[in-house]
């Protein structure tokens, strides 16, 4: 939705939008699962999920010229799996390139109408830790200039896991991001309102 909401720009057609969880930098996303003790262990889990839902469409996929279902079952990481099925499904030559096209950060400072972006410290796939921050609030550019304001706001909290299902309250049944969403919602409703 954040890469939607960048290649639109000024012609978006959504008023503004909420990502949660949001996979920012899809190579450092991959990366962490590889290389951090949180990651390699989601890591087969994952790949186990989605060889499970290949299975059911084996027929399908191996139709497809440049899918090796062999190379699919085989896998035993997420970009094992991305450069068996995902990138060569959508015409990339490896996974790393489908990664590096399918980033949301590649189009932040494009982004012109108010996003919201929620993000854990604890998410074991999208780490709040991973997203640069420097889209997010008016900096100076590198030649000292000062820079137009980015409609973005990025809220990170120590948990949440990458579901974002943070309960509320004595007995946990209030969703924290439900309320989170629900305000910005509502502040972009009233701020559309006081500009017609």
């Amino acid at each position: 939705l954040a890469k939607y909401m960048g290649e639109e720009g000024d012609n978006c057609a959504l008023a503004g939008a909420v990502a949660i969880a949001c996979p920012v930098d899809c190579v450092s996303m991959s990366n962490n699962l590889l290389h951090s003790l949180q990651g390699q262990l989601l890591d087969p889990f994952l790949v186990s999920s989605v060889q499970k839902v290949c299975a059911e469409f084996a027929q399908l996929l191996g139709s497809h010229g440049s899918i090796d279902l062999g190379r699919v079952l085989a896998a035993k990481t997420m970009h094992d799996f991305d450069n068996a099925v995902i990138a060569p499904m959508f015409g990339f030559r490896c996974a790393s390139d489908y990664y590096r096209a399918s980033s949301a950060g590649n189009y932040l400072s494009k982004i012109r109408r108010p996003m919201l972006f929620l993000s854990a410290a604890n998410d074991p796939i999208a780490p709040a830790k991973l997203v640069r921050t420097d889209n997010f609030g008016g900096l100076r550019s590198t030649q000292g200039k000062a820079l137009d304001s980015l409609p973005l706001v990025l809220a990170v909290t120590q948990e949440g896991g990458h579901s974002m299902t943070w309960p509320e309250g004595l007995d946990g049944s209030g969703s924290w991001a439900i309320e989170v969403v629900a305000e910005f919602a509502d502040a972009m409703v009233s701020e559309m309102g006081r500009k017609h």
